[in-house]
């Protein structure tokens, strides 16, 4: 069975000029197809503000979107395709697959 991924990914980050969405919307128009979501710093409100805006993004481009780190925010956003976990003690894995 043949697999694909995407050639281009890109993770947000947390940058003081260049915030997630225009990070987003550089990468999507430059034809990046696969897109993660990685705040380490904001709050949970701001952070499902930008994820939303960004799964909205990634839904107009047809380009994946995941969220890095953060299983919780994660299910409460409807549009993620699904999660990367970085560490295991952020959150178990069968917990977060439980949440999913």
């Amino acid at each position: 069975m043949r697999k694909y991924i995407a050639p281009l990914h890109y993770l947000t980050q947390d940058l003081t000029d260049y915030g997630h969405i225009l990070q987003a919307e550089t990468v999507l128009k430059a034809g990046c197809k696969w897109l993660q979501y990685r705040s380490l710093n904001k709050s949970i409100d701001l952070q499902l503000q930008e994820a939303s805006a960004i799964a909205e993004l990634c839904d107009d481009w047809g380009a994946t979107f995941m969220v890095c780190q953060d299983a919780y925010l994660c299910a409460a956003l409807h549009d993620a395709q699904g999660l990367h976990l970085e560490d295991e003690s952020v959150i178990a894995f069968k917990e977060a697959r439980k949440l999913l």
